[in-house]
């Protein structure tokens, strides 16, 4: 299946997307946050990893971009190929 690009330039509907301090902590859990990086994972005086700001678009992008652009994020590779 190719890519689809009439996807190109066409607006997205902005999807609401809330969040807490779990979700947070667990991001900076999730990409390796520790000992060293207490302000991401400590509570008191909690910051937020700068990368985080990519996390509200995931949902659309699985949901309404990967479809529209004709993506299959799970195909398998062809029989006989070989990855390392």
């Amino acid at each position: 299946m190719s890519l689809n690009l009439d996807i190109i330039g066409q607006k997205m509907e902005a999807e609401p997307f809330t969040y807490d301090r779990d979700t947070v902590i667990l991001y900076a859990l999730g990409v390796g946050a520790g000992v060293d990086e207490l302000d991401f994972i400590y509570e008191k005086d909690l910051k937020v990893l700068p990368t985080f700001a990519v996390v509200p678009f995931i949902p659309t992008f699985l949901s309404v971009f990967v479809p529209k652009a004709g993506l299959n994020l799970f195909r398998q590779p062809a029989t006989g190929t070989r990855h390392n």
